[in-house]
């Protein structure tokens, strides 16, 4: 008996007793997810989609190619980023492993500093290595919490995190403000 589905993924596949359709994946999702890795890989800020010289760039390379916005963009990485943090424990391990072995220094590394995350925590203990906290990682959340604690900055805050918002997500602002803090012309 053959069973027909349709799913969302690449080109057909046969097996024994299932015919399986697959959608091929669109042009802009591949290009999508090509952008995604290159923000992943090269730990680029997701603000560079609004840059004008990336999308003087992309639009030689593909007039008909339009990127996601900032906040689209930023989703597929974070969502890139949770789909990888289920095996990163474990390949987290082999990875810091290898590259110890790889720059010759697996015999010379004594104590781990990280910040205090599970999955960090885990990987300095199957590497039997001494593990810190980095104190400025701890210090950063410590005043964090303290500052959301405090009602009457709330206001403050929220207003701060608003302009820089505004700065980062609009080149043209950007470029004003750097005009008028420090006379650069672009």
């Amino acid at each position: 008996m053959r069973i027909r589905r349709k799913l969302e993924l690449h080109p057909a596949k046969v097996t024994d007793s299932v015919f399986i359709i697959f959608k091929p994946a669109t042009r802009k999702q591949e290009l999508d997810e090509a952008l995604v890795s290159m923000i992943v890989k090269d730990t680029q800020p997701c603000s560079i989609v609004d840059d004008v010289g990336f999308r003087a760039f992309v639009s030689k390379l593909d007039p008909n190619y339009v990127p996601p916005t900032r906040q689209a963009l930023k989703a597929m990485v974070e969502a890139k980023y949770a789909k990888m943090a289920k095996v990163a424990a474990v390949s987290l391990t082999s990875c810091e492993a290898s590259l110890m072995e790889e720059w010759g220094i697996a015999n010379k590394v004594t104590c781990m500093v990280t910040d205090g995350a599970p999955n960090m925590v885990a990987c300095v203990r199957a590497l039997k290595l001494r593990h810190h906290i980095c104190i400025a990682h701890t210090l950063n959340l410590m005043v964090k919490k303290a500052l959301d604690q405090q009602p009457v900055l709330a206001g403050i805050r929220a207003k701060a995190r608003k302009l820089l918002g505004f700065f980062r997500s609009s080149t043209t602002a950007k470029e004003k403000l750097a005009q008028i803090v420090w006379g650069w012309q672009t």
